[in-house]
């Protein structure tokens, strides 16, 4: 029995449709739960070493999986530097809860945001302590990036050889928790329901508006292929959104 061409098409139709939303609600990503301090509030704080060890305490307000810091490295532009991050239960370093590695290289711009994945997910909304690791070995100076000046927040600053720097001065950080976008919905749902229903609301509009086009488009066709279409262009649509952002 031959499948006719309008059938085929039909179906890559629908198999795009599943595969953009699939990708999209269910890839899992990291997702901000922090901020970087902009451009203009970032100095240049070292050069540190295994020896000038910068640090930073901090709280997340939710589980964090990676941390953003940023590094400069002060040798020749591409050349890198094998750097750990290490988080702590506190700044005695006692319990080692999690680490991460990477390789920041540098370049023209200078500070450069570099990525840590955590081993170990940061689960609890507490205190915690990170340090940068660096081997004795390096031959290159290297920089972090610091604010010039944050609001002050109960323990949370950072600290240059296990010292408490000043109380208002932090290392420029984000964390980012990785969550499929439905994970993510879910939990914006618990926290802030009302950006949920707004995202609810735009996709309906955003589907409401692919389907009118989609019938126009497609008058006189099958229900099948225009709702196929209605069901393609939003997904296609976050679909090129989701890989630009992420």
């Amino acid at each position: 029995m031959l499948i006719s061409t309008g059938n085929i098409a039909r179906l890559g139709l629908w198999l795009l449709t599943a595969m953009s939303w699939a990708t999209v609600l269910f890839f899992p990503v990291n997702w901000p739960v922090s901020s970087m301090p902009a451009n203009s509030a970032v100095i240049s704080i070292g050069p540190v070493s295994s020896f000038v060890v910068a640090g930073q305490s901090f709280r997340p307000a939710e589980a964090v999986s990676s941390i953003d810091l940023l590094i400069r490295v002060g040798g020749p532009f591409g050349s890198s530097s094998p750097l750990t991050l290490s988080v702590y239960n506190d700044i005695d370093r006692v319990h080692l809860i999690a680490q991460g590695t990477a390789s920041p290289v540098s370049a023209p711009d200078g500070l450069v945001n570099t990525r840590f994945e955590l081993d170990t997910p940061l689960t609890d909304q507490r205190l915690y302590y990170l340090e940068i690791d660096i081997p004795p070995t390096t031959p290159w100076p290297i920089l972090v990036g610091g604010t010039r000046s944050d609001p002050e927040r109960e323990g949370e600053q950072l600290y240059l050889m296990g010292k408490p720097g000043w109380s208002d001065q932090d290392l420029a950080y984000q964390l980012f928790r990785q969550q499929s976008s439905i994970q993510r919905f879910a939990h914006l749902m618990g926290t802030r329901p009302e950006m949920g229903w707004t995202i609810i609301l735009s996709l309906l509009s955003v589907i409401g508006i692919s389907t009118g086009i989609s019938f126009m488009v497609l008058q006189g066709r099958d229900w099948a292929t225009i709702l196929g279409l209605a069901a393609a262009l939003p997904g296609l649509t976050l679909l090129t959104l989701f890989l630009w952002i992420f």
